[in-house]
């Protein structure tokens, strides 16, 4: 391998990879290239300490960017190999993933899976309804290659349960000042590279979509529209740190299919997070008890495209070559 050419291949990739969603917009992660390996770290300075205690929202977050950067490699070489959890002292080094054979220079145009990635983004708007059935089977089909987690359309109940569950928690930490910090922290109308901006949030949460956050007012329409979206739930039967990585990696296929199908989709954890006052509240737990790791809408957008990109660190502060 020219060691150039193995340089340009690490950064275009975590390029791509730091398009990955994550809660809240926060990127809690972090590339480094040493030859042909490239490892993937959770960068625990951008974690949320109030809504994600123990971490699990930074690695799903982790987990999309590590599939992500899966997805953009095997367009460049040979073999792509990941180790998970390859150090068992540095319990935030979460994947290597092995560029092997031979490497091909990243140029333009972009290829269909860049394309996809670049063309993804979370929107919180309500939707029209989708093809239930076609969603079905698209969860079905991305969850195959998967044997420590899975995703499944969600029923009537499940919906109802899930819009109660953060109904409850945003009654139960409107009032919570460590939460309110946080969100609005994030949510700040700041000219930073992270963080969820004005245009990406409803301008009137009042009629945002029933299962979503309640995030403080924006500036993105959405109109006075009833929200068909369908639900897909992420689900492992354990959960551990490595389960909550592959939910991840299993999270973004299931955005990147949708996104492939020309639907939009927005990922959904708050209903999860722990109920501020609450000391011991119980996760939801789908089929076979297994737990819940996330929830997407999916559905037909109800607005125009928006025109400007989501923020992103620049690939310097997320990126290095050992």
């Amino acid at each position: 391998m020219d060691r150039q050419d193995v340089h340009a291949l690490g950064r275009h990739i975590a390029t791509f990879a730091g398009r990955a969603p994550s809660v809240h917009n926060t990127q809690p992660w972090h590339f480094s290239l040493d030859g042909h390996l490239l490892h993937v770290y959770a960068n625990p300075a951008r974690r949320l300490l109030t809504s994600d205690p123990d971490g699990r929202e930074m690695l799903i977050s982790c987990g999309a960017a590590i599939r992500f950067a899966e997805l953009v490699a095997e367009q460049y070489v040979d073999r792509v190999e990941v180790t998970y959890f390859p150090n068992q002292v540095r319990r935030l080094h979460l994947a290597t993933i092995e560029l092997g054979g031979t490497v091909v220079r990243p140029a333009t145009p972009a290829t269909g899976v860049e394309e996809t990635i670049g063309a993804r983004w979370s929107d919180r708007r309500p939707f029209d309804a989708p093809d239930r059935a076609a969603v079905a089977d698209q969860l079905a089909l991305v969850s195959k290659q998967y044997r420590r987690c899975s995703a499944t359309i969600a029923g009537p109940d499940t919906v109802a349960l899930i819009a109660a569950m953060g109904s409850q928690h945003h009654l139960a930490s409107r009032y919570d000042a460590n939460y309110r910090h946080e969100l609005r922290w994030w949510a700040a109308g700041r000219a930073y590279s992270d963080g969820i901006s004005p245009e990406r949030r409803p301008v009137d949460p009042d009629i945002a979509p029933p299962t979503g956050r309640f995030f403080p007012a924006g500036t993105l329409k959405t109109g006075d529209v009833e929200d068909k979206a369908e639900l897909g739930l992420i689900t492992s039967p354990v959960d551990e740190p490595l389960d909550w990585v592959h939910s991840g990696r299993l999270l973004a296929d299931v955005l990147l299919s949708a996104t492939a199908s020309g639907l939009h989709s927005c990922t959904l954890t708050h209903f999860l997070e722990p109920v501020p006052g609450e000391s011991d509240s119980p996760r939801m737990r789908g089929a076979n008890h297994s737990a819940v790791q996330a929830a997407v809408r999916i559905g037909r957008a109800t607005g125009p495209e928006l025109p400007s990109p989501t923020r992103r660190l620049s690939v310097d502060s997320i990126f290095e070559i050992w």
